[in-house]
């Protein structure tokens, strides 16, 4: 069995778990997983995990991510996206690009931002969006610090009030409540037609296959997400410890976490703990 990464470019109406369980049953393996969730109607770059590639997603630099939106001024919706009902409209009037960019612009920084009422944060244990489909209302949702990193105009159509922007922003952005806060700042309601992730921190769409037309060609070496890591080539007695998470003195070693391998194959990645280090995961051992 292989472990390691897939990339998968995400079409829209699959949920990120529905794309676990297709890679799971494209691969014939017996775990998967992914790595930052997309909603259900966007598109766009998902990292999912094959059997030990799962165990490396603490590991891998997704402090920041980048997306193209897609937002349409005079309406919005309950869930601010595409799938949701209008609750809200309003004539939109004359816009400047000068104006569009200077309010995208405005938003550059660190701030704060309330998750919307429709995801997956979790509220005294729950799903924020089994609360909206249960009818509940003054759900409290706490704000949470965000930062954003670049944005960026890429067109504005007159005719249809839609505004379509490319944005870097840290991990827990929430793109639909960005896209709500730049409308409301313009002066009109507003919600995302269409979302795609193009990047999760350095990595892009490069490699990225649909997730119907995965096979085992397209599944990266898990070391290729974590190349800040330094690899160390274990001798077989190395080697037999090491499989045995057995703790080891390596004074001339001062990186926080090595992948010691043997004969080219992963075997665990070890902690520095003082001047010990420790397993802190263990792949499998195939001979």
């Amino acid at each position: 069995m292989i472990s390691g990464i897939v990339k998968i470019d995400k079409e829209s109406d699959f949920t990120s778990q529905d794309c676990d369980r297709i890679v799971k049953r494209q691969l014939q393996v017996k775990k998967t997983g992914h790595l930052g969730t997309l909603d259900p109607f966007a598109t766009g770059l998902l990292i999912v995990g094959v059997l030990d590639g799962n165990k490396i997603f603490p590991l891998i630099d997704d402090s920041y991510k980048t997306y193209v939106a897609t937002l349409k001024l005079g309406e919005e919706t309950n869930t601010l996206d595409i799938e949701g009902e209008i609750i809200d409209k309003k004539e939109v009037g004359e816009l400047s690009l000068s104006q569009i960019k200077s309010t995208l612009h405005s938003f550059l920084g660190k701030g704060k931002q309330t998750p919307p009422l429709y995801s997956a944060k979790m509220i005294n244990g729950i799903r924020c969006y089994h609360l909206a489909r249960e009818g509940a209302k003054n759900v409290s949702i706490p704000e949470m610090d965000i930062e954003i990193l670049d944005i960026q105009l890429l067109s504005y159509d007159e005719k249809e009030h839609v505004i379509v922007f490319e944005t870097m922003v840290s991990k827990g952005t929430y793109i639909r409540t960005l896209g709500k806060d730049i409308a409301h700042k313009l002066g009109y309601p507003g919600y995302l037609l269409a979302l795609r992730r193009t990047k999760i921190g350095p990595f892009d769409l490069e490699g990225a296959v649909k997730v119907k037309e995965v096979k085992e060609s397209d599944v990266f070496p898990l070391e290729d997400f974590i190349p800040n890591i330094k690899r160390m080539e274990c001798d077989e007695p190395l080697a037999f410890r090491v499989k045995n998470g057995q703790r080891l003195k390596l004074p001339q070693e001062k990186e926080e976490y090595l992948l010691l391998q043997h004969k080219h194959k992963n075997l665990a990645i070890y902690q520095r703990n003082g001047h010990i280090y420790q397993s802190y995961k263990g792949f499998q051992h195939e001979e």
